[in-house]
């Protein structure tokens, strides 16, 4: 981003709030999988999950809320940014970048279990407040 006369390079602005929406967003879907595994843990075991069912529509609420209250809040930390294009195009990015480190939670769960989803949750809610 290049500096303007009348608006000062922002480069700390933008970097901060994208990280803030990635951190949130990723929260967020880490907590909807971690509500999701645990209500398939106490319940019985059925042939083939439907993917309409309550657990599917969960999966894919979580990552879409996620997704989008990642790029939103990158997107209202980055008032001081005139531009509205710097201001979308970088809260996108925060957006697709929330799924990104996302990824994480599948070794996570695959390996160690539901507890370390909840682990990493706990550990990403402490990260938001420094972020």
């Amino acid at each position: 981003m290049t500096a303007s006369p009348n608006q000062p390079y922002q480069l700390g602005v933008a970097a901060g709030a994208m990280l803030f929406g990635a951190l949130l967003g990723t929260a967020i879907i880490t907590g909807s999988l971690w509500i999701v595994r645990t209500m398939q843990a106490t319940s019985p075991v059925i042939g083939t999950p439907a993917p309409f069912g309550l657990t599917g529509v969960l999966v894919l609420a979580g990552t879409l809320t996620g997704v989008v209250a990642g790029g939103v809040a990158a997107w209202i930390l980055m008032a001081p940014i005139e531009s509205l294009y710097r201001r979308g195009g970088l809260s996108i990015v925060t957006g697709f970048g929330t799924l990104l480190v996302s990824i994480v939670n599948m070794p996570l769960d695959h390996y160690l279990g539901r507890t370390a989803l909840l682990a990493f949750t706990s550990f990403l809610l402490p990260a938001l407040l420094a972020a």
